[in-house]
């Protein structure tokens, strides 16, 4: 059958060779290379609309022979012994097993050498499989691997032709073409191999880097790839931190790994979370700084880290808030990292806000000392956050957060200021019906409606911590300004509380010295802010009017209330 083969004219070869893939699978298999060779040898003769109907109607055992060997021909490639090892036999061309080698240099239709011959069928198998040949599911690897693979410009030129018409109309959710999609980045898995050395024979090498590059691609547009656990966990890992892995391997790595964020399930993702943190988070402390493609690639590859950590932060918070040292890394990251970089760690410091909600005690005072760090941080990023977190993550009466907002309140960026004045603006709850507001709401509603304004003798107490009191005077006009009108509310706020009383009522000496003293700190708060926005040789600002009528305001009201201790400190200032 071999011999007549080669004599055969091409118009029988092109009808002989469909013949031959009916009932492929159970032929002995010493005999299944001689038939695919024929079948190779005689593939641009065949009728591709007979062809297709006759590989769609294949039993799947029949089918997936066909497509492993089309694949193994459009993967092989030439290969040479080491040079150091020239009497070692050649290394197996990259994504091909052993056995795929063997059965495909075996029985070979050609007259000399089957490696030039192999190497000039990948044309036409290539445009068998863009004129389906195969369906759009077996043909997606194929095609891959004919764009991607070191072939020549003709056999790129139609892999991309019909990689374009094929991806659109494949199944990516399909187990055949996720199973060979990860095969082509990882090679067989692990677990296909336990049967022992005698499947050895059988097992894939990684393919080439740059169809890993395209398959990972394909696989972030996957649902399921994303739910394919353990596999999902351990193609992340080999794409940043493979031997063989490249600048743009890592990124593809990378996107995979927010994708699978995004879209794994709540059981798929809880075994492999705390695996991928530790590993996302060494990744940024080992990156290499000069890596292929320069700064470009490091900002690429360190943001979408970032981006996955902010991911992984929405969809495991606990893993974040059993860590503060987690918090410290982002926030530390906002100022150190390049300005590029800095939007995508910004990004992650936002979505991983939720995860600290629930830290208390020791830890959630550690969270706080990191805020009023990082709002007099150079980086307006780092400031942003701060704001952000003290307004999500501590109660309105917690005096030290709204102090986080006064001193944002003057920033340079419209960002900070408009996020620090939502923090010094008491929340109202909404004004719909109560049986409009879905349930999921009314519990945040509730919320806001029990928030209260911090104590006047909680805040003054804080504003005149030895901490606080030592940088208030080089603060700017706008924050003293602006701290006096929020204590002067939290007066009223901690008078209306105490059942109604007035201010002088609430402030009087027979309700406690601390309340006097507290009286005490905020006449001196606003003697400083007035002499601020008063003072000639300050630079002055259209605000400075407004400001000055503030501070006289509260001293007009703290007169009222405690009119002794006012006189009491203007007493040896001035003549009456």
């Amino acid at each position: 059958l071999e011999l007549g083969w080669r004599r055969s004219p091409p118009s029988e070869l092109g009808t002989l060779a469909l013949d031959i893939l009916p009932g492929l699978s159970k032929h002995a298999p010493p005999h299944q290379p001689a038939l695919l060779q024929m079948f190779l040898s005689s593939i641009e003769h065949i009728d591709l609309q007979v062809a297709s109907a006759v590989t769609s109607t294949l039993p799947p055992a029949d089918s997936e022979l066909l497509r492993s060997f089309l694949l193994d021909v459009m993967l092989y490639t030439h290969t040479s012994p080491p040079k150091d090892s020239p009497n070692d036999p050649p290394p197996l061309p990259r994504g091909m097993s052993a056995e795929g080698l063997a059965r495909l240099e075996a029985k070979c239709q050609c007259v000399g050498d089957a490696k030039p011959f192999l190497l000039g069928r990948k044309l036409p198998v290539a445009k068998a499989v863009c004129e389906h040949l195969l369906s759009s599911e077996d043909a997606l690897p194929i095609l891959l691997v004919a764009v991607h693979g070191p072939h020549s410009h003709e056999v790129r030129k139609v892999g991309e032709e019909g990689l374009k018409c094929r991806l659109g109309r494949a199944d990516l959710e399909s187990d055949g073409v996720l199973r060979e999609l990860f095969a082509l980045v990882l090679g067989t898995p692990t677990q296909a191999q336990s049967a022992g050395s005698s499947e050895e024979g059988k097992r894939r090498g990684t393919a080439d880097v740059l169809v890993r590059h395209a398959a990972v691609g394909v696989l972030s547009r996957s649902v399921k790839a994303a739910n394919s656990f353990p596999l999902t966990l351990q193609l992340i890992f080999e794409c940043i931190y493979g031997k063989q892995s490249s600048t743009k391997l890592k990124q593809a790595g990378m996107q995979f790994a927010v994708w699978t964020l995004r879209n794994a399930q709540d059981a798929v993702l809880a075994p492999m979370a705390g695996v991928l943190l530790s590993g996302l988070i060494k990744f940024l402390d080992t990156m290499d700084s000069d890596m292929e493609g320069g700064q470009q690639a490091i900002v690429q590859l360190r943001g979408f880290t970032f981006s996955a950590m902010g991911q992984l932060a929405q969809r495991a918070p606990t893993l974040f808030s059993s860590d503060i040292k987690v918090a410290k890394m982002l926030f530390g990251a906002l100022s150190s990292e390049m300005p590029e970089i800095r939007v995508s760690v910004q990004e992650a410091v936002s979505l991983s806000c939720v995860a600290y909600q629930s830290v208390a005690g020791d830890a959630k005072e550690e969270l706080m000392n990191l805020l009023i760090d990082s709002v007099t941080q150079d980086s307006h990023q780092a400031r942003f956050c701060a704001v952000y977190w003290a307004n999500r993550l501590f109660p309105f009466s917690e005096p030290r957060a709204r102090h986080i907002n006064l001193l944002a309140i003057d920033d340079k960026k419209v960002e900070v200021r408009e996020e620090a004045a939502r923090g010094l603006a008491k929340p109202v709850a909404s004004k719909v019906r109560e049986s409009l507001v879905p349930e999921e709401s009314k519990a945040s509603a509730l919320d806001k409606q029990n928030q209260t304004y911090p104590t006047f003798v909680a805040m003054l107490a804080h504003l005149s911590s030895p901490s606080v009191l030592s940088s208030r005077r080089t603060l700017s006009t706008p924050i003293k300004a602006a701290t006096v009108s929020f204590c002067r509310d939290c007066l009223a706020a901690s008078a209306l509380q105490e059942g109604e009383v007035s201010r002088s009522v609430y402030l009087s000496a027979s309700r406690g010295s601390e309340r006097t003293e507290a009286a005490t700190k905020f006449h001196s708060l606003i003697e400083d802010a007035l002499a601020s926005s008063l003072s000639t040789g300050a630079k002055r600002s259209v605000n400075d009017t407004a400001l000055a009528k503030a501070c006289f305001v509260a001293l007009i009201d703290l007169f009222g209330a405690r009119r002794d201790i006012v006189a009491g400190e203007y007493g040896g200032k001035l003549q009456w």
